[in-house]
């Protein structure tokens, strides 16, 4: 839809531009939304880079592949400014991953549960409940 109503107010755009147009900014836009979300959740501390890994990634994203930076940073610095998110570059594809604080990571929060859980279970055998 975003496609076409690029294409229906600027009609000098060829359908391959609108549409890099349309996936670009709607990337762009996604990756914001991640980034205030990471940045709401009290847990993430910073953002990782991630590239499609296909032989389609472009050298600068190649580079930046696999980056964890903390939250507050910039991933990189252009004449035009610098970026804290993807997308680089117009059709690029690349997304942000959510780093969490180590101490609120999945496997200590699991590790937490199972620890619950024994208790929860002896507390049983105590009590005659099984």
């Amino acid at each position: 839809q975003i496609e076409q109503a690029i294409r229906t107010q600027f009609t000098e755009f060829a359908k391959n531009q609108s549409t890099a147009i349309s996936r670009t900014e709607l990337l762009r836009y996604s990756n914001r939304g991640q980034l205030d979300a990471f940045q709401a959740s009290g847990v993430v501390e910073g953002k990782q880079w991630y590239t499609a890994r296909d032989d389609h990634v472009c050298p600068e994203c190649e580079e930046l592949d696999g980056r964890i930076i903390s939250l507050g940073s910039d991933f990189f610095k252009t004449s035009y400014g610098s970026g804290d998110q993807p997308p680089l570059h117009v059709r690029c594809r690349c997304i942000l991953l959510p780093v969490l604080e180590q101490s609120k990571s999945i496997d200590k929060l699991d590790a937490k549960v199972k620890e619950n859980e024994q208790y929860i279970k002896e507390l049983e055998s105590i009590v005659g409940i099984s």
